[in-house]
């Protein structure tokens, strides 16, 4: 059986996958004891469990993918695009998300 890194550069391409996001779970919004900030969201990352972790994905693009009612250029998913801006307590992250 050939390794993957013995292959050559076409061929590995076709059998190795890779996937380039990781999953994650809106928890909720920023938020005080009265005012919510919708533009700030929790989020938790699938396999990231402390502060440490959280450190590579700052500064990294986030998307938050939903299905809307109707169609739209063909799809009914639509998108926000984000970034991450800093940790929130062990695990969970912030992230800014454009309109």
């Amino acid at each position: 059986m050939l390794l993957p890194f013995c292959l050559p550069g076409a061929l590995r391409a076709l059998i190795c996958h890779y996937r380039l996001y990781v999953k994650g779970v809106m928890l909720g919004f920023k938020r005080g004891l009265r005012n919510q900030h919708e533009h700030t969201s929790l989020l938790k990352i699938q396999n990231v469990g402390d502060k440490a972790s959280t450190e590579f994905y700052l500064g990294k693009r986030v998307c938050f993918v939903y299905r809307a009612q109707n169609e739209v250029r063909g799809s009914k998913f639509r998108t926000i695009w984000g970034r991450v801006v800093r940790h929130h307590g062990s695990g969970l992250v912030l992230s800014v998300l454009s309109s």
